[in-house]
């Protein structure tokens, strides 16, 4: 997708469909979130990143209102999506009191700002002073957690913002924060020796790496998320060919989430239930009481052999999980790839 400046600030337009439960082996409904409708009516492509506890739900969506593609950061809740800004950026994480983080191209900027959106109120949250160690300044919003603490990574290392202010870790070989519990652990990668990077959690002030799943320390490793029990989740090069394995990290130890067809598997989200969500082997999985599951053979198809979920981003303690699924658009006769949730048939 190529940035371009946003002329317009639109409310999209939905083209809402639920696909019901049938028969036992159906274990998930879907519904499609839809995208922004463009100049010619038609509904662009959508990737939600990630979902609360209320079921609100943020990610990014296309416009093509002049000849190239762009996205924008949305909102969706009450069955509407709607445009937090209209300038390039996504919405990264969303907090149960429906506060947002992610990053924007704000229009003073040489490169992109984090930012924490709240109640209609956009709030740039600048970035770290001095000079980064690489490329312009810039900063990104990766995570926030219920007490709305934010992390993320600017000029090259990973930050925290909170009581309006952001800071960089002591450790400025921590690279990038990607996930926060509500007790405030904190994980990511940190640069061991360049150019290898570890998954690190940094807890009551103490950044532990966590090594990698083979033990092999030449091996790359990177932690994606953390619960409130202080799982970790994330996926490590294993092997010769460093193929890449999603783990679980609890009690100093590091594990495999395992695969689906024994190849390779990315553990990218968790909730406060232990459930990891994934994609491995070319398609996405949840792992819920110790089984894996493909969510592609787990949802009601039409005659297309669709929905088709194609990637997973975020799994609330609802076990709801959010990502992007091609869907069938009947008026165009063509795919769409759209911001989807995925609701358990059975709640949890």
């Amino acid at each position: 997708m190529r940035n371009r400046v946003l002329l317009l600030a639109v409310v999209a337009a939905l083209a809402i469909a639920v696909i019901p439960a049938k028969g036992n082996q159906v274990l998930y409904t879907i519904v499609d979130l839809g995208a922004v409708v463009n100049c010619c009516g038609e509904s662009m492509e959508s990737s939600a990143l990630s979902i609360n506890n209320a079921g609100q739900v943020v990610g990014f969506t296309e416009t093509n209102l002049a000849d190239e593609d762009f996205v924008s950061p949305f909102i969706y809740e009450n069955g509407t999506m709607t445009l937090i800004s209209p300038l390039f950026g996504w919405a990264t994480g969303i907090n149960d009191d429906a506060q947002v983080t992610g990053f924007l191209q704000f229009p003073d900027r040489p490169s992109r700002d984090a930012f924490l959106y709240h109640e209609g109120v956009l709030t740039d949250l600048g970035r770290l002073p001095g000079h980064g160690f690489v490329g312009l300044p810039y900063s990104m919003g990766w995570g926030i957690n219920g007490n709305g603490t934010i992390v993320g990574e600017s000029k090259s290392q990973a930050m925290k913002y909170e009581d309006g202010a952001m800071e960089g870790f002591s450790r400025r070989s921590a690279r990038a924060a990607y996930g926060i519990n509500d007790h405030g652990d904190i994980v990511g990668v940190v640069e061991t020796m360049a150019p290898r990077t570890h998954a690190f959690l940094l807890s009551d002030n103490n950044l532990l790496d966590l090594g990698t799943l083979d033990g092999d320390m030449n091996s790359l490793s990177i932690a994606m998320g953390v619960n409130n029990q202080r799982q970790v989740i994330g996926y490590s090069g294993v092997g010769e060919n460093r193929t890449n394995r999603g783990f679980i990290y609890e009690g100093g130890v590091m594990s495999e989430v395992g695969t689906l067809n024994g190849g390779w598997s990315l553990a990218l989200g968790i909730n406060n239930h232990g459930d990891i969500i994934g994609e491995s082997d070319g398609t996405v999985f949840v792992k819920r009481s110790g089984t894996m599951i493909d969510l592609n053979t787990a949802i009601e198809h039409d005659d297309h052999g669709l929905p088709k979920v194609n990637k997973v981003a975020a799994i609330n303690d609802r076990g709801q999980i959010v990502g992007a699924a091609y869907f069938w658009d009947a008026e165009h006769q063509r795919l769409r790839l759209h911001a989807c949730v995925l609701t358990p048939v059975a709640p949890q």
